[in-house]
């Protein structure tokens, strides 16, 4: 899986997702916390969020979907993926090639912002566009961060007209923590 494909799952993923066990190798869901000891990375949701572990998406496994309850027939959710690191670390240059690779693919593409934050001395990238799928605009907002040899994206989706008032997703990424 690329980069761009990681930035689009979202779109399609929750019609293409199986339900398997729960807490495999060093990952835990626990009171509606995901914790992977394998990347350091530790988000805690709300008890009304259903989260799963390994959910497929043609052939490639999501390692986290997280969807809040449904309001207006859409669930708002946040999706863990990881993948092997394609070689550069270069943040600043990631988000230059991924703001590119959007816009070439993504005709109504809006609202690109990108640009570097830091967590606990941590650096990462945190990406937010809006797009429509499924004849609705869709808000995204996605943290990527580079570790242990893999790219980890956390995005963050719903509609755009309710995105900014979502205070679940204030509350996850507030939990975020990245050892």
């Amino acid at each position: 899986m690329n980069r761009l494909l990681c930035l689009l799952t979202g779109v399609l993923l929750l019609t293409a997702c199986v339900a398997p066990d729960y807490g495999t190798g060093n990952r835990s869901i626990t009171n509606n916390k995901y914790y992977n000891a394998d990347i350091g990375v530790t988000l805690q949701f709300p008890e009304s969020w259903e989260l799963k572990l390994d959910q497929i998406y043609g052939s490639d496994t999501v390692d986290l979907v997280a969807l809040a309850p449904t309001v207006q027939d859409f669930s708002a959710y946040t999706l863990v993926q990881i993948e092997a690191n394609r070689g550069n670390t270069d943040l600043a240059a990631i988000l230059d090639t991924v703001g590119l690779e959007l816009a070439a693919r993504i005709p109504d593409l809006g609202q690109y912002q990108a640009g570097l934050k830091d967590l606990d001395g941590k650096q990462y990238a945190e990406i937010s566009y809006t797009t429509t799928s499924r004849g609705n605009l869709l808000k995204y907002k996605q943290d990527f961060m580079i570790k242990n040899g893999k790219d980890i994206w956390i995005s963050y989706v719903d509609f755009a007209s309710r995105f900014d008032q979502n205070t679940d997703f204030v509350s996850i990424s507030n939990s975020m923590t990245f050892e």
